[in-house]
């Protein structure tokens, strides 16, 4: 087996909906099996075209206005975005296992645009030559299982061991390392 890199990731969008509304941004941080940060990348995307905003999700934004601004800089197409990631994740060592919380969520928006823009899938169990391998992890229910509780958690509801390191700022990069924050803490919980 090879080595594994973890590829945390997470996305700010402006919907609720892959396709009918824009992932706005997105962050990935790369760490090796012992818990080290190997390389981060990160965008801020332009709306795909003929997109729209969905009211809820925008009154939502319009109480994180920092976020929201951070996200509106230095925009790119979404295509130039995700090829460029899928080059930064095909240079990255070992096998890749995308991670995120919730991996539903995330899953789906960062499928949706590598099957728009690319020839990969999030998930690929039947090709030779996978962008990531295995089907992902999902933060939250690794720490449900670590936990032992009987229902997946929000980030809110965490012990404090398990919330050492995490940033939650709504800027995707912070929150792909919070996510990465958590699951590396609750291994080592799960090891004491």
């Amino acid at each position: 087996m090879s080595k594994l890199t973890y590829f945390f990731s997470d996305a700010e969008f402006d919907g609720p909906v892959p396709g009918e509304n824009s992932m706005i941004s997105f962050g990935c941080a790369a760490y090796d099996e012992g818990g080290t940060e190997i390389g981060s990348f990160e965008r801020n995307l332009l709306p795909l075209e003929g997109a729209v905003r969905h009211p809820r999700t925008m009154s939502w934004w319009e109480t994180e206005p920092e976020a929201w601004a951070a996200t509106q800089t230095n925009q790119v197409p979404p295509e130039a975005a995700i090829k460029d990631l899928v080059d930064w994740v095909r240079a990255l060592p070992g096998d890749v296992l995308f991670c995120a919380a919730p991996l539903i969520a995330e899953g789906l928006w960062f499928d949706h645009y590598l099957v728009k823009f690319t020839d990969y899938r999030v998930a690929m169990p039947f090709t030779d030559d996978p962008l990531f391998v295995g089907d992902g992890l999902d933060v939250m229910s690794y720490a449900q299982a670590v936990l032992g509780w009987a229902r997946t958690p929000i980030r809110k509801e965490l012990p404090p061991k398990l919330l050492e390191g995490v940033n939650h700022t709504h800027l995707a990069i912070d929150d792909a390392r919070g996510h990465a924050a958590v699951f590396f803490n609750a291994r080592r919980f799960k090891t004491t």
